[in-house]
């Protein structure tokens, strides 16, 4: 009955401990290793302090690791690596203006080959990126903005298949914003932040491309769907995206005064197209049979 405490029952141990936001303070113990069947720990927006103890690593059984928004500082303890079956690592936010945790990042973190979810920034974490990240192909996110890594992105990461998107941005001056070759090639991976801006990839890419074409033939200006956003297709005006595809445009009422043209069928993962409450004139084009993927087409009160 402890307050956002899990107990297994059948092992009569703890193995959540859920304490986000809780106002707490002080520092965590190295006793934390001796609750072996522990799996989740959730200690972020608190006032923690001093380092993370390497008592960690003895967590044979922890997921996931949230201690995001503290005021903790010192190094990630190489022994994390021990963590085999960690997927998420949240560690960002522990400091402002540079503060928080330091030096390197491990490069036993390279064994946690489960891991998905890598949140480390707004820290000041320095060197570079290590190679053996590209151990951990279950990757999907990685976080390593507002730090002072330098050097270049590692090649190796180009073996993790489900990356989705790579946040590096505000780091050393002297970091590369080159992407290596095998890197590019990752056909999940659609944002890429560098120190010189936001990056899109891949499929994503050529959906953006086809969006503003659309929205252009449509008699639609260019500042009112970017808003300022040239490169960040997620912040377009009604675009939606899924798995790193457009899937959805809800368009209605913008005063679109001409035709849809056919090149529509570009966006062929679209599910919902809502064109109503415009002035759109002439046929419907064929192209949209193209849209195999649709379910939802509105295209009422026009002058079709």
């Amino acid at each position: 009955n402890w307050w956002n405490v899990t107990v297994d029952e059948s092992l009569g141990r703890v193995t959540e401990l859920l304490w986000t936001g809780e106002n707490l303070s002080g520092y965590i113990p190295e006793e934390i290793g001796n609750l072996g069947q522990l799996k989740w720990i959730s200690l972020g927006q608190n006032s923690l302090t001093g380092s993370i103890p390497k008592g960690i690593g003895k967590l044979k059984n922890l997921t996931e690791l949230h201690l995001f928004e503290n005021s903790l500082a010192g190094e990630i303890p190489e022994v994390i690596g021990d963590c085999e079956n960690l997927k998420v690592l949240k560690l960002g936010d522990n400091g402002e203006d540079k503060k928080g945790l330091s030096g390197a990042i491990p490069q036993r973190l390279g064994d946690c080959k489960e891991l998905r979810l890598l949140f480390l920034q707004n820290n000041n974490l320095s060197g570079e990126i290590p190679q053996s990240l590209g151990n951990c192909t279950q990757l999907e996110e990685i976080h390593l903005n507002g730090n002072d890594i330098e050097g270049s992105i590692p090649a190796d990461l180009g073996n993790c298949e489900e990356l989705i998107k790579l946040n590096l941005q505000e780091n050393n001056a002297a970091f590369s914003t080159m992407v290596p070759d095998k890197v590019e090639c990752l056909t999940k991976l659609t944002r890429i932040y560098l120190n010189d801006g936001l990056s899109i990839r891949g499929k994503l890419f050529e959906d953006a491309e086809a969006v503003f074409e659309l929205w252009e033939a449509l008699g639609g200006d260019e500042e009112t769907l970017r808003k300022g956003e040239e490169g960040d297709v997620y912040k377009w005006e009604k675009v939606y995206i899924e798995d790193g595809r457009v899937t959805k445009l809800e368009w209605n009422d913008k005063n679109f005064k001409e035709s849809i043209p056919p090149m529509i069928q570009k966006l062929d993962k679209l599910k919902v197209l809502d064109l109503s409450n415009n002035k759109i004139k002439e046929s419907i084009p064929k192209e949209i049979g193209m849209l195999k993927e649709l379910t939802e087409l509105r295209l009422d009160n026009n002058i079709l």
